[in-house]
């Protein structure tokens, strides 16, 4: 069940070069009866056609990179799948999401939000350029990468 268990990222993939994300100052928080969470979408744009639908909505990695992000060997020595299995969905207990960080003119290291698609991504031919909706959910890992979850820093 979501929300069980120690989380562990899988796989982490960057996307370069780095896609234009449309202001932040559409995420507001909203009162839960808990405190506030936050809420609101975001538009990234400029995203690379090397990209795949697929790859965009987490039914399929892009190819292993070197050092592979999995395993941290080489490529040639790891045993990850070069191109691992398109799937029509994401298998439970699995969960797939975006993470926009700061740029590195910030804090450092800098903070981390995650949001999930909130829209099927789209090609922009004018632009030769993928566009996504994005929509934020609460539970952003730490500066760090791991679970706030984990640690009892929730909402910090």
């Amino acid at each position: 069940m979501r929300g069980e268990g120690e989380e562990l990222v899988v796989r982490q993939v960057e996307i370069l070069p780095t896609p234009k994300v449309k202001s932040l100052d559409a995420v507001t928080f909203s009162i839960f009866h808990a405190g506030t969470v936050p809420v609101g979408s975001v538009r990234l744009s400029e995203v690379s056609v090397s990209f795949t639908y697929d790859n965009l909505v987490g039914h399929a990695m892009p190819p292993c990179d070197d050092p592979c992000a999995k395993c941290s060997k080489s490529v040639d020595a790891c045993g990850c799948p070069k191109e691992p299995p398109h799937a029509d969905q994401i298998a439970q207990p699995n969960d797939f999401f975006y993470e926009l960080a700061e740029d590195g003119r910030g804090d450092n290291p800098p903070v981390r939000q995650k949001f999930r698609p909130l829209s099927y991504p789209w090609r922009n031919a004018g632009n030769v350029e993928w566009q996504i909706m994005l929509e934020k959910i609460a539970e952003d890992r730490g500066r760090d990468g791991r679970s706030k979850y984990l640690s009892g820093k929730e909402g910090g």
